[in-house]
């Protein structure tokens, strides 16, 4: 019996995985508007549907003590097994509040930034992070974006490695101007740039979006 729901518990979370890759994927390359829209109603739908498992499976699980049960939400469950670090997130109750906060009130200020594309350099970054993504920088300032299949099909192929544009904006940008470059970027990141010297000082992802409106979400809107 336990194995049976351990099975049916990975099956699930590979399920929900998998409409998460493909929905917001999906929704990324449509208007801004459709982008917000579209995510928050994946995410309220996906939400109930795990309460409801939670109330019929293990009640115990579902209630205001959740969180001392599990150790993670479902989709912080997701962001872990893509290798992001969790930081706690307070969400303002009303969507203008919550589009007019700062970038900076969501963003991930210990980024891996690749500091250069030198053969040594990229396989220690390879073996040392599981990232799919890394952020190359020149002097601590933006170069471009450097995919993981990209890096790895370099070395193989003994060439230089072809970079991907990086989509930057200041730390005090809104939330709202931030869903727009995150449509834009090919990759789902955008980089926080300090304006005086141009350094990047970290980094925002669509994950790190939708992480934040899960929480809004959960305590309600309005």
């Amino acid at each position: 019996m336990g194995l049976a729901a351990g099975g049916a518990a990975v099956l699930f979370h590979n399920g929900i995985h998998w409409l998460n890759h493909w929905t917001y994927g999906y929704l990324r390359h449509g208007d801004k508007w459709r982008f917000a829209a579209g995510t928050l109603v994946v995410i309220v739908a996906a939400s109930a549907l795990v309460g409801f498992l939670l109330n019929k499976v293990c009640p115990a699980a579902s209630g205001s003590g959740s969180r001392k049960l599990i150790k993670h939400n479902f989709y912080e469950a997701i962001l872990v097994q893509d290798g992001h670090n969790l930081e706690h997130f307070i969400p303002p109750r009303d969507l203008r509040s919550w589009q007019q906060l700062p970038v900076s009130a969501i963003a991930n200020f210990q980024p891996v930034l690749l500091p250069s594309l030198e053969e040594s350099v990229l396989r220690d970054y390879l073996k040392r992070y599981p990232y799919q993504l890394f952020p190359v920088v020149e002097e601590g300032r933006p170069a471009g974006m450097l995919t993981r299949r990209e890096a790895e099909l370099s070395l193989e192929e003994k060439r230089d490695p072809r970079l991907d544009k990086a989509y930057t904006c200041p730390p005090n940008y809104s939330v709202r101007r931030l869903q727009q470059l995150l449509i834009e970027s090919p990759n789902g990141m955008v980089l926080l740039q300090e304006s005086a010297s141009g350094k990047v000082i970290g980094l925002v992802t669509l994950h790190d979006l939708l992480r934040a409106e899960v929480a809004m979400a959960e305590t309600g809107v309005g």
